[in-house]
Formats: C-alpha cells, sequence, structure tokens
C-alpha cells in the first residue's frame, strides 16, 4: 500500500469514528432520560468537532446505487452548529437541542425508539452478555 492510499484509508477510517460518534451524541441529546440518567452529555468543544468534520462529508454522501437518495442532512447539521456553539452543557438539555437532533436523526434515515424518544432510556442489558460476569 502507498503512503498516498494509507494516508487516505487513515482519514477515512477517523471521519467514520468522528461520523459514529456524531450519531451516539445526537441520539444521547435526543432522547432526555437517557442522558439524564447517564448523567454527562458529551462536552460542546467535542460535538462541535464531529460536526465540523460531518459538514466536510455531508456534500459527498450519497444513497447507494438503486436506493432511495438520501435526504440533504447539511441544514440540520448547521442547525445544530449554532446551537451548540451558544450551549452551556448541562444534564438539562434544550428542547431546541432536542428537537434538533431528532430531525438530524429523521433526515439521516435513523427511526426513533418503538417507545418514542422522550421515553427513551437505552437499551435492556442482554443477558446473554452477562453470564461471564
Amino acid at each position: 500500500m502507498s503512503d498516498s492510499e494509507s494516508a487516505r484509508q487513515a482519514a477515512f477510517s477517523r471521519t467514520m469514528a468522528s461520523l459514529v460518534c456524531l450519531l451516539d451524541a445526537m441520539a444521547l441529546f435526543a432522547a432526555p432520560k437517557l442522558a439524564a440518567k447517564i448523567g454527562r452529555v458529551p462536552p460542546r468543544e467535542g460535538i462541535l468537532e464531529h460536526l465540523e468534520a460531518y459538514l466536510i462529508i455531508a456534500p459527498k454522501m450519497t444513497a447507494p446505487v438503486g436506493c432511495i437518495p438520501r435526504q440533504d442532512t447539511t441544514p440540520h447539521a448547521l442547525k445544530l452548529r449554532e446551537l451548540f456553539s451558544a450551549w452551556t452543557p448541562s444534564n438539562q438539555i434544550p428542547q431546541e437541542i432536542v428537537q434538533a437532533a431528532r430531525e438530524f436523526l429523521e433526515a439521516f434515515g435513523i427511526a426513533g425508539p418503538d417507545e418514542g424518544w422522550d421515553n427513551f432510556e437505552g437499551f435492556p442489558d442482554d443477558p446473554q452478555t452477562r453470564e461471564g460476569d
């Protein structure tokens, strides 16, 4: 593998990791009961960093051939960046951030949990994963 291929692969890996972190954070902000249960939220600087990384790749993201075209999530990410830039971190998440996180996830194609975002407190522990404890 050439150095340039290796660098591209490393950049891709960093971008994908950042995207996963952004989606996880938005799911947390979309579910206030889960955020309260966890008792902490990601730092504002980290969220803004992931949003900036996402805004670079968002215009290039397309649906695979034969799939329904993806909705442009850029306006949602820009709104989130604006809201998080002015946000003072706390476990009391402002409703406008909750709503913007939900709209971003929906635009990204991620449906809310069966019980709804307002009631979601996380997934139950899987008893099979606890057998070895």
